[in-house]
């Protein structure tokens, strides 16, 4: 913004010795001249403090109304609203990449993941079978990602035939259950109804 719109410089000059000796008045130098012989030397901070000038700080103004500012509001909300997007972009991917990289791993060690499915279902208890209905989830997904469905199918109807007794489990295995009947049925896969 302020590339494109007028503004003033600030002009702020730097004097050699010889321009501020000859803007000071005969008074200021013949200070300076008595104070240098009385000390043998004199350094600048300590000569503008004798002579109370010291310069003021500049200051930098630029001309800018709201009504200039209101014509770049549009292209900053734009810019905004896609930085945004990307970010949110950036983070999606980033957690679509971490979820692949976790059902890839667990794919990787299915077996280890039906055994822990099969001692949590064997542990009997509401928190072991909660957990039985998320690695079932988790498998599930992991098959998918690896294309390798009807070994899903084929390791499923063994642990349902397994824990065919739990109804405990089975409830809350349920919606999943169902899910899982309705997406196979029409592939021609059949999995056993509890």
């Amino acid at each position: 913004v302020l590339l494109s719109e007028p503004s003033h410089s600030c002009e702020y000059n730097v004097l050699s010795a010889e321009e501020q000796l000859a803007c000071l008045s005969e008074e200021s130098k013949d200070l300076l001249l008595h104070t240098l012989f009385e000390q043998g030397s004199l350094t600048v901070s300590e000569a503008h403090l004798l002579l109370d000038d010291v310069p003021a700080e500049p200051s930098y103004e630029y001309w800018l109304t709201p009504a200039k500012l209101n014509a770049f509001l549009p292209v900053a909300k734009q810019e905004l609203k896609a930085e945004k997007m990307l970010a949110e972009q950036a983070q999606q991917e980033q957690e679509r990449l971490a979820t692949l990289n976790r059902l890839n791993t667990i794919f990787q060690d299915k077996e280890a993941f039906w055994r822990k499915l099969q001692r949590d279902a064997d542990t009997q208890s509401g928190v072991s079978y909660n957990r039985a209905v998320i690695q079932i989830k988790d498998l599930h997904a992991a098959y998918i990602v690896n294309n390798s469905l009807n070994e899903f199918v084929s390791r499923y109807r063994q642990f349902v035939k397994a824990n065919m007794k739990r109804k405990s489990l089975f409830k809350r295995f349920e919606p999943t259950h169902s899910e899982l009947l309705t997406e196979y049925q029409p592939a021609g896969l059949i999995l056993l109804k509890g």
